[in-house]
């Protein structure tokens, strides 16, 4: 028997049943993304991988490709189509995943050749994979430790299909922009080419990767007698009252800007699953529930409505700008530059775009290459009933640029193949007119957004405890 036990509920599995097991497996995926520490679980959305290599050495494709710290996104989202082997004396496995929008997103660096140009470059990349089909082999054995017995994995095989591969990286040829972009839009428009060359070295790539993360989920299982029992516990969050931060946590002097510049980038890079005590919920992913964009004139008149995405990018943030943080604060201004900005989750799309129609709902990803948000805002100090002075927030405006608006909308037009694929080549093709017409539209969403974490972090600390003592 399967035991699968969650904070909020509890089922169990007979041995073999499939069905039951890939619910667990997928309520874990759902539920437990961001790791539960006390077993052992790192976080499964954003996996972080710190170093992954591609080397394709013959063929059309002959290149060296390194990844550091990058990110893999999507887990949360998985459909879960197989689960076999999972007995009371296993031995071969398989898991079967489907992910509607897989993003590989972080530091690489490249040299080689491909097809017929050379390509050589280091910066921040985004590899998108569309409906990506990843299939999990494994072979092991049951080894008894401490009078209880483990799963452990002897041999692993990774396999995967997509239906659409996408690419971007930046600083190519040195940031030669023309060049850069050129290639970027080669890679694109020969994906498919391209993604045959290389699917031996990325299967063996994520095969190393895989197997680490799911032997530690095995070694998790542990089997007695017919009882194979995966805990997975919620954690419980306790805030007293007062502020009460991480220990490397950098604090400043109100005024300070360049330490409070400095403090915002680490809190963006050390703190991604966010800071309780500074009232900030995940910054990377940062969890939108619900975001609309409408525009109702000009060539773009669309309603594109967003449901349970995630904005990724925000652990690589340079913070160019931070102004007004001073004992006596008024109006403040931040800029961010994110180099990939990635959304990600649910969409529903109707309306025209440009001389076209369009219309679907599924699964999306916009990314944004080299992505400048500016934000300003005015307020004032109010007391509270506590004696204490909190930051108000009153207007704040944001903007944004962007070198490159990358789009992939699944299931348009009810899932017709062709013009789902003529109406995304479209879209990316005419990027800078679409951004254009829909820039207000996305400012006023974002505004928003950015409103409700900043306001959360002055609603919920007193203003003088975000800063050192002045004296």
């Amino acid at each position: 028997m399967f035991t699968y036990i969650t904070a909020n509920s509890f089922s169990q599995c007979k041995q073999d049943d499939g069905n039951c097991l890939l619910e667990a497996i997928t309520v874990t995926f759902r539920n437990f993304y961001k790791g539960v520490p006390d077993i052992g679980l790192v976080p499964l959305d954003p996996l972080r991988i710190d170093k992954m290599d591609i080397v394709q050495g013959d063929g059309p494709i002959n290149i060296v490709l390194n990844f550091r710290k990058v990110d893999l996104n999507g887990f949360r989202e998985a459909i879960v189509k197989k689960a076999s082997g999972f007995t009371s004396n296993p031995t071969k496995m398989e898991l079967n995943i489907l992910v509607p929008v897989a993003s590989l997103v972080g530091g690489y660096k490249i040299n080689g050749k491909v097809l017929i140009l050379p390509i050589q470059g280091e910066g921040s990349s985004n590899m998108t994979m569309v409906n990506c089909d990843i299939s999990l082999k494994w072979i092991g054995k049951l080894v008894d430790k401490s009078g209880q017995q483990f799963y452990q994995v002897d041999k692993f095989k990774v396999h995967f299909d997509t239906t659409r591969f996408y690419m971007d990286f930046t600083n190519l040829f040195n940031g030669d922009k023309a060049l850069g972009d050129n290639m970027n839009v080669f890679l694109n428009d020969n994906w498919q080419d391209i993604l045959k060359e290389l699917k031996p070295a990325i299967s063996a790539a994520f095969t190393k990767i895989f197997q680490a993360v799911w032997q530690t989920l095995l070694s998790l299982w542990v089997v007695m007698h017919s009882l194979v029992s995966l805990v997975c516990l919620a954690g419980l969050v306790v805030l007293g009252s007062g502020i009460k931060l991480p220990a490397t946590y950098t604090q400043c002097k109100a005024g300070d800007e360049p330490c409070i510049v400095q403090a915002i980038t680490n809190t963006f890079q050390k703190f991604q699953s966010g800071v309780p005590a500074l009232g900030l919920a995940s910054l990377d992913p940062l969890r939108i529930d619900e975001m609309d964009i409408v525009q109702g004139t000009g060539p773009v008149n669309i309603v594109l409505n967003f449901r349970n995405v995630d904005i990724t990018g925000f652990k690589d943030v340079i913070v160019k700008k931070a102004k007004g943080l001073t004992a006596s604060p008024n109006v403040m201004e931040m800029n961010l530059r994110l180099p990939v900005a990635s959304l990600v989750g649910s969409y529903k799309i109707k309306g025209k775009v440009l001389i076209l129609p369009i219309q679907g709902a599924g699964t999306s990803n916009m990314t944004m290459v080299n992505c400048d948000f500016l934000m300003k805002w005015n307020g004032a100090l109010q007391k509270h009933e506590n004696g204490k002075e909190y930051y108000q927030m009153n207007k704040i405006k944001a903007t944004f640029d962007t070198t490159r608006f990358y789009m992939h909308l699944t299931n348009l037009f009810n899932g017709d193949k062709a013009l789902g694929d003529n109406m995304n080549q479209f879209l990316n093709d005419n990027w800078e007119d679409i951004l254009k017409e829909l820039k207000p539209a996305i400012i006023g969403a974002f505004t928003k957004i950015f409103r409700a974490i900043i306001t959360n972090v002055f609603d919920n600390v007193p203003y003088d405890e975000l800063f050192l003592p002045s004296a």
